[in-house]
């Protein structure tokens, strides 16, 4: 017993570990794991604990037979050797290798029962294995079908960051599940996860926020995470500091706003303001989704006025400037949307719109032209825009894409030209810039709609 807790004491030491394996101290302090002695098993497990830390080392406890033993000693009666069994199992753990070896020793229902232990620290330890065990995509139906999912929620409600962080960590893994996610909605996970939003702890903050992006992306479950007031704490963290719970915000509220259920609600909790600041962002990972939760969101009747109102053109005229393809497709979808209440057609206009509409009239993408014709064609239904497109140069482009082989753009140039064509003025300038003969063309289309434009 003595010779063991000097090796328990020197192991804490990194330059010792190696000379501990090499003069063959690791297979005798295996054995004695099932010493029936207490107070050596206890010394023994410190030693293997410290001692595994090292890798050669790792590996020799585990050819030596140290994971059948140390599974046992989970079941230790005695609280102290439980909890330096599992701080060891969990060090283990970090392995794929040593993980398969923990799972055939039947050591994952050990784990999975010690997230229920009293003890704050056997907890963490346990929660920690579960975390490592959980990025494998072998052990995660394992850990599901083991009843790991409800003691691993159960820890998000713990008073120790720790537990809290591991815990997370496992459910962020087994979030990219369908079924998973289904039995955390079930198990009431969704209600914690997002008090969780709020936490000051980054990494917290951060997990929290990728399994409700998760849950927002599941049909199943994303009216759930509404219902549970993830809207304002999402919102809120558009403009966190801490980038990674940003970067999920984004993505929850583009998810949400793809369901016809969420938009109105979003918009009335003041996702707006929040999601056009992020448009200028220089990371495409928050840009790209803010710039899709605002268009689907602007596709909604009630939508469409308060993202004017709330000053979002400027904002939504500079990405059909942008270089990414994307981004101007958003963009243009957001003012053909907006363009079809008539108190926007001015408003449009007056904010810069046209001459980026009338760039991308000649972009060579076809639903970039189609779009920019659409918005286009709303906006020439004013008066005073009929005039001011002329004047902008769009007629040749307009014309130029009534020969195109997309029967929706060769529709939306030409009802765009119709409008114009009301004021004499422009009725002539059509003429002037050879409009004659595609619209003669068009009279031969198989297209009904085309042939009445």
């Amino acid at each position: 017993e003595h010779a063991i807790v000097v090796l328990r004491n020197i192991a804490v030491h990194a330059e010792v570990d190696l000379e501990t394996a090499r003069e063959g101290g690791l297979p005798p302090l295996v054995s004695l794991l099932r010493c029936p002695d207490e107070q050596v098993q206890e010394q023994a497990i410190l030693a293997l604990r410290s001692l595994s830390v090292n890798h050669m080392n790792e590996v020799t406890i585990v050819n030596d037979g140290g994971v059948p033993s140390m599974m046992e000693l989970l079941l230790a009666p005695q609280e102290a050797i439980q909890l330096q069994a599992i701080s060891a199992v969990r060090t283990l753990s970090a392995s794929y290798e040593n993980q398969a070896k923990i799972v055939e020793q039947g050591g994952l229902p050990l784990i999975i029962g010690l997230l229920r232990s009293p003890n704050v620290q056997v907890q963490e330890h346990a929660a920690g294995a579960i975390r490592n065990m959980a990025t494998s995509v072998n052990l995660k139906a394992k850990i599901l079908e083991s009843d790991g999912l409800a003691p691993i929620i159960a820890l998000t409600r713990s008073h120790s960051n720790t537990a809290q962080e591991a815990a997370l960590a496992s459910l962020f893994s087994l979030s990219f599940d369908a079924g998973a996610l289904v039995k955390l909605a079930e198990y009431g996970g969704i209600p914690p996860l997002v008090q969780l939003l709020g936490s000051p702890n980054d990494e917290i903050q951060a997990l929290s926020a990728g399994i409700a992006r998760n849950l927002s992306a599941s049909q199943e479950t994303e009216s759930e995470l509404v219902e549970a007031g993830v809207l304002t704490p999402m919102i809120l963290l558009l403009s966190s500091p801490n980038k990674a719970a940003q970067e999920h915000a984004a993505s929850t509220l583009k998810n949400l706003s793809a369901s016809a259920a969420h938009k109105v609600r979003m918009v009335q909790e003041g996702c707006i303001k929040p999601l056009l600041q992020m448009l200028p962002h220089p990371d495409a990972a928050i840009q790209e989704p803010a710039a899709v939760a605002l268009r689907n969101l602007s596709a909604h009747p009630k939508n469409k006025d308060r993202i004017v109102s709330e000053g979002g053109l400027p904002y939504v005229i500079a990405l059909l400037r942008s270089a990414d393809k994307s981004m101007q497709e958003h963009g243009a979808m957001v003012v053909r949307n907006v363009s079809v209440n008539d108190q926007n057609e001015v408003r449009i206009v007056e904010d810069g719109a046209l001459p980026p509409l009338i760039d991308l009239l000649r972009s060579p993408d076809s639903k970039l032209q189609e779009l920019a014709a659409g918005a286009i064609r709303n906006i020439s239904v004013n008066a005073n825009n009929k005039i001011l497109i002329v004047q902008e140069g769009a007629v040749p482009p307009l014309i130029a894409l009534l020969s195109s082989s997309d029967d929706k753009i060769q529709e939306q140039a030409a009802v765009a030209l119709r409008n114009l064509s009301v004021n004499p003025q422009n009725e002539v300038q059509i003429v002037q810039e050879g409009g004659m003969r595609p619209l003669v063309a068009l009279l031969r289309s198989s297209n009904d709609k085309v042939q009445r434009q």
